[in-house]
């Protein structure tokens, strides 16, 4: 759709000048000057309104995009210490993560269709591994195929569309230009970079291994962030699945550009025609590939049949120190240097000067440019740069959470793997006979407060640290027995957790039911409350054996 309105644009120009051009003519027919304005003004208010309507769509088309991707869901995936995964596994990561494509289909925009990886840093300074998409995929996106791995719903923050700079540097250190941490009151520095192939797409990366993790790079790289100096580090990566039939249209454009090695005009006279001839045939890639296509080493790394993603990579680092923001920037590019091979990454820009003498580079930080970045960054929004086509095994790295063989501490763990409650518990919602356990994940991946019948209940004994939450489920707990019209005894030693649970019981159903029993001592002259097992008040001789 992107190219046709291109088209449009393009034709405009032609349009606008061909009617007055051809009204002007010596031996045109309309030769009177009167003609030849009502000529030049037709063209015009054509030009005018074919502008007018190719303006409209676009914009209609961004505000269906912006409304698409306003409704994004999110899921942590937590790893265990002994998370290890086979690239079986991976290979049908990608699979699911290939299938959001046909789940979120038209009428939605392509750009608000990607899913996206984002690996970054808390406010612990932690590693994180996250998968975000279009609410339409989450019955896919929240069932990853890894086993020991963790599932946790987020919640993301509304994609705000930002109008102006927000006060970040431009990737050199400087005064800032008016964005201000509220909590500090302190000036906040950004460095971004987007991350393009430097060579031809068909070219692979290098395979990188998976022990040790291809990112623990990366994780060393984001080992010196420090939360307190306001730090983040956000390395995004936008999957946009392509279907086989633009697959398929590669391996052919490939294939003949090896098979027939002319000037690049005619390759790509030769490549348009054969789009349009597939387009006319109706077959948009269901041609099979022929023996002259046809050896996977004319169409380089796609002639294999892994999935094959458009990739958006963003890179955004934050601090309150203009000097720390470049230092972790160029850390995180050299974590990339590991997939370099045949094809690498590269920053996307312009260097300005040539050689050893190179006055700037115009990139992400560009004032023209940095408000479309931290749009596509805040929204999810999925531009991929034509050249980014990978396939999911130079992707294996970033289509998992950190393993076992990622040396580094700081990456979010789970430390073991706690499976989702059962289907049957009930959901704790005030009814009797029922009292709450707690808040735990589901199936889904979504936490509820969960329960369990006191029918199944008979005894129950809780042992943790201290603070950990034992006094506050037992006080939970009788409560909720006590508001379903139970009898409950609860046994407080010091009273402090009394003292908390008492405006709790305060509601008439519950109140004239209370009774407190306070054995505590106030004052020097209070009697000690004790009991007596031996003591023989009341009781005869005979009762001496019963007694003992």
């Amino acid at each position: 759709m992107v190219g046709n309105w291109v088209g449009v644009w393009s034709l405009l120009p032609a349009v606008l000048l061909a009617g007055p051009c051809v009204a002007s003519m010596p031996g045109a027919p309309l030769a009177h000057s009167s003609a030849r304005v009502a000529v030049a003004a037709i063209v015009g208010v054509a030009g005018i309104v074919l502008t007018g309507v190719a303006v409209a769509a676009v914009a209609a088309m961004r505000g269906r995009a912006r409304r698409a991707m306003a409704g994004r869901v999110g899921y942590e995936l937590v790893p265990t210490n002994s998370f290890d995964p086979t690239a079986e596994d991976v290979r049908r990561f990608a699979e699911q993560l290939r299938r959001t494509r046909a789940v979120v289909s038209w009428p939605v925009p392509r750009r608000a269709c990607g899913v996206r990886v984002r690996l970054s840093t808390g406010c612990d300074g932690r590693l994180g591994y996250r998968i975000e998409g279009h609410r339409r995929a989450e019955s896919v996106l929240r069932q990853p195929t890894y086993a020991q791995v963790e599932v946790r719903a987020v919640e993301l923050a509304e994609p705000v569309d930002t109008g102006r700079p927000s006060g970040e540097m431009s990737g050199q250190e400087g005064s800032p230009q008016g964005s201000v941490d509220p909590a500090h009151g302190r000036p906040v520095f950004v460095a971004r970079a987007e991350l393009v192939l430097a060579a031809d797409p068909a070219q692979a990366l290098r395979a990188v291994p998976m022990a040790p993790d291809p990112l623990q790079s990366l994780a060393a790289a984001v080992a010196g962030v420090d939360a307190e100096l306001g730090e983040r580090v956000a390395v995004c990566l936008d999957l946009l699945p392509l279907t086989p039939a633009r697959v398929a249209r590669l391996r052919r454009t490939y294939a003949r550009r090896s098979a027939s090695p002319g000037s690049p005009a005619g390759r790509f006279v030769a490549t348009v025609a054969e789009e349009l001839r597939a387009d006319w045939r109706g077959g948009r890639g269901s041609r099979p590939v022929g023996r002259g296509d046809r050896r996977a080493a004319d169409v380089g790394k796609f002639g294999t049949d892994e999935p094959v993603f458009a990739v958006q990579v963003l890179v955004r680092v934050e601090s309150r120190v203009p000097g720390r923001v470049q230092a972790h920037l160029h850390q995180i590019l050299s974590a990339f240097d590991v997939w370099s091979g045949a094809n690498r990454w590269r920053v996307r820009g312009v260097s300005l000067g040539a050689g050893p003498v190179v006055v700037g580079f115009l990139g992400a930080d560009s004032v023209w440019r940095r408000r479309r970045f931290d749009r596509r960054f805040a929204s999810g929004e999925c531009r991929p740069h034509r050249r980014n086509l990978l396939t999911a095994g130079e992707l294996a790295g970033f289509l998992k959470p950190p393993t076992r063989w990622c040396a580094h501490r700081n990456v979010v763990r789970s430390g073991g793997m706690v499976p989702p409650v059962p289907r049957d518990l009930p959901v704790y919602t005030g009814q009797p006979g029922v009292i709450p356990l707690g808040y735990a994940p589901g199936h889904d991946g979504v936490e509820r407060l969960v329960g369990v019948p006191l029918d199944d209940l008979t005894f129950s004994f809780r042992v943790g640290k201290s603070r950990y939450g034992k006094t506050e489920l037992a006080l939970v707990q009788a409560a909720a027995i006590a508001y379903a019209g139970g009898g409950v005894w609860f046994l407080d030693p010091h009273a402090d957790g009394w003292r908390r649970a008492r405006p709790f019981l305060t509601d008439p159903a519950v109140r004239d039911r209370v009774w407190e029993v306070d054995l505590t001592l106030r004052g020097d002259q209070a009697l000690i409350c004790s009991w007596n097992p031996l003591s023989m008040h009341g009781r005869s001789v005979a009762d001496v054996e019963v007694v003992v």
